[in-house]
């Protein structure tokens, strides 16, 4: 497809994040396909293989971060992303939705894995590792800290779900 082509990974990132649409394309052959928005305003659902296919082309890639609606569960019988990734590289951390979700609660998750993450810097060097598990935690808690819910029965507030390959 167009926009995932066009995608530029550095030469070898530790994780991927896609923020979007998860829940696009729900049946068919693309079923799960991430919705991207070209500039003359129409979505791009490249089929999920296309998009596993550039993260085969990472060596280190350790994680992807589906940062859109359902990426981890479509309706009954139909494999999400997050799964497909999880079925054919095994190795990689998934971490995703498994409901619709709320920019903010989206946006909130996002900025406490992130920050996270950063916490392994000090004066731009890299001090001590911190593991895309623990930075899952982290950000898990300052959703909740922010007053969002995991579960029933406010399905716009799920906290995002790692699969997380020990």
């Amino acid at each position: 497809s167009r926009a995932a082509s066009r995608s530029r990974f550095r030469p070898s990132p530790r994780l991927i994040q896609f923020s979007g649409h998860g829940n696009a394309v729900t049946s068919g052959v693309n079923a799960g396909a991430l919705a991207f928005e070209l500039e003359d305003g129409t979505l791009d659902t490249p089929a999920p293989d296309e998009f596993i296919a550039l993260l085969r082309k990472c060596p280190r890639l350790e994680g992807v971060f589906l940062n859109g609606c359902m990426t981890l569960r479509l309706p009954k019988g139909v494999q999400s992303l997050g799964e497909h990734i999880h079925e054919v590289l095994p190795h990689l951390t998934v971490i995703g939705w498994e409901t619709i979700s709320e920019d903010k609660a989206a946006t909130c998750f996002a900025k406490g894995f992130y920050d996270a993450l950063a916490t392994q810097y000090h004066n731009g060097r890299l001090q001590q590792r911190v593991s895309l598990a623990i930075a899952y935690k982290r950000a898990e808690g300052a959703f909740l800290r922010e007053g969002f819910r995991k579960g029933d029965p406010e399905p716009l507030q799920f906290a995002p779900r790692a699969i997380v390959m020990a």
